[in-house]
């Protein structure tokens, strides 16, 4: 299949060059039509000299639908796609991909998996908007009725978008996809649905702040926050908070931490690595999270497992919707585990269905969606000689995670 004006030499494209059919079967663009059309006389292909006539002529569908298999850079066949960029892949474009998650295949299975990816994309733009109509009910304007007016916006914009997919065509605009995903984030990025669980993390920490004696005009004129009203300086206090920039001076209720307790009984049995210092009981939890736990050491770890947190009481429950764990080339996928509540423990080792080596310097990316009832969180990262975790934006994580620790061999 010709990619190329066969008459000019100039690439197909569905706008400039559009290839127009003629009569003998050959395909040359609309630019070389209108030129020939007033220059050659008979009427004839220019390839094969057969008569033919210039006017009323079609797109050749045949010739487009086999462009939107070619990378529009390299001009060549796309044979993957990159599920971190949501970007087609030619043999030409991968070395800059080498890092990235991969999805193989002809251009009919790559198709197909963006159709799933729509969908995923789909319903959860769907699930923020229900979460944000929910969240403007059920929590207190401190926080969300400002949130909520200023996502209205964005939440519009990806909605007139998702609806100008269109599912019948024969393939997804990639480019569309990336703009939907990066609106996606910027929602989940504004209203903590990383990790909703953030907001009552954070609004408990300042709760305890003013009920020590705390000053939070001081708070916001010693950091420069400023605002049109008073929610509208909470949620940037918070946005602060998250991001590690702001640490509010309260005590620690819980000397002892049950987590390092848990690490100890752990390392009894099996070794481990605690990426988080303290726990926290959290009464419910519906949501997606993610962190990077990087390897701060020098040595190379062989991991097994992980250590998620428990319910703390015995009417509650954790269930792992989806887990995803990335470490370069690895992927570890889990779905649908029920975590039990257990006496005296606050943690559960998950196990990976085989090892990989976690070298220094490097990072394990986790993406976790729970749904739970009176259960352990983990907060405030441990800072010592072997160990890092994150948010996805890099900054020290020091909101809640449900991840407690890695299991080593």
């Amino acid at each position: 299949m010709e990619s190329h004006c066969p008459y000019c030499k100039e690439i197909f494209s569905n706008t400039l060059n559009i290839p127009m059919i003629l009569d003998c079967g050959h395909a040359i663009c609309n630019n070389c039509i209108d030129i020939l059309s007033i220059y050659k006389y008979p009427q004839t292909c220019p390839i094969d000299n057969i008569k033919t006539k210039f006017n009323n002529l079609i797109p050749c569908q045949k010739t487009l639908n086999y462009l939107q298999t070619l990378c529009p850079i390299h001009i060549l066949e796309i044979q993957s796609l990159c599920t971190k960029h949501t970007t087609l892949l030619c043999e030409s474009c991968e070395p800059s991909h080498l890092k990235c998650e991969k999805i193989k295949g002809n251009f009919n299975q790559i198709n197909e998996e963006l159709k799933i990816f729509i969908k995923k994309v789909k319903k959860k733009a769907l699930d923020f908007s229900n979460i944000l109509e929910k969240e403007k009910k059920t929590f207190t304007p401190d926080c969300l009725n400002w949130v909520y007016e200023e996502c209205q916006e964005e939440i519009n914009l990806l909605k007139s978008q998702k609806e100008s997919l269109n599912e019948k065509s024969n393939f997804p605009d990639a480019n569309l996809l990336q703009v939907l995903h990066q609106e996606t984030e910027n929602i989940k990025s504004k209203i903590f649905i990383k990790s909703q669980s953030d907001i009552e993390f954070y609004s408990n920490q300042i709760k305890n702040f003013l009920a020590i004696g705390g000053d939070l005009n001081k708070i916001y004129q010693d950091f420069g926050i400023l605002g049109s009203s008073s929610t509208e300086k909470y949620y940037k206090l918070i946005q602060l908070m998250k991001g590690g920039k702001i640490r509010l001076n309260v005590p620690n209720i819980n000397k002892l931490s049950k987590a390092l307790q848990e690490i100890d009984m752990v390392r009894k049995t099996t070794n481990s690595i605690m990426f988080l210092a303290n726990e926290i009981c959290f009464n419910e939890t519906n949501s997606e999270f993610a962190a990077y736990f990087s390897n701060a050491s020098k040595n190379t770890w062989n991991v097994s497992g992980v250590g998620i947190g428990r319910p703390f009481d015995p009417s509650g429950f954790v269930f792992v919707n989806e887990m995803n764990i990335y470490y370069e080339n690895e992927h570890f996928f889990f779905e649908n585990i029920n975590v039990q509540y257990a006496p005296d423990k606050i943690s559960y080792a998950i196990k990976l269905e085989r090892t990989f080596k976690f070298r220094p310097e490097t990072e394990v990316m986790i993406m976790i969606s729970i749904s739970a009832i009176k259960h352990y969180m983990f907060c405030n990262p441990v800072l010592d000689d072997f160990v890092r975790v994150y948010d996805i934006d890099h900054n020290l994580l020091y909101g809640a995670f449900p991840i407690l620790y890695l299991t080593l061999i």
